[in-house]
């Protein structure tokens, strides 16, 4: 599983990372987090690649919520998106 915040300093973003993980790890879960608004990091587009999101600021009960239901979504790829926001 790859838990990543959507902006990340040095050049990369979380997506680019994401992608590159996924290239060598296709079933890879993914968990999105941000503390910027819905509109600014494209929490829809992230959720189409079946990747999860989770909005910062949030407490540890959250977080291993939103990591087992990740854990247990369906496969990365298999053409279904999971919304973990909530």
């Amino acid at each position: 599983m790859l838990l990543s915040d959507v902006v990340l300093p040095g050049g990369m973003s979380g997506p680019e990372v994401a992608e590159q993980a996924r290239r060598r790890h296709p079933a890879l879960k993914v968990l999105f987090m941000s503390g910027y608004a819905d509109t600014e990091v494209g929490r829809d587009a992230l959720l189409q690649t079946g990747a999860g999101f989770l909005e910062k600021p949030f407490h540890r009960h959250e977080l291993a919520g939103k990591v087992g239901a990740a854990l247990e979504a369906t496969p990365a790829g298999a053409g279904r998106a999971i919304s973990l926001a909530s």
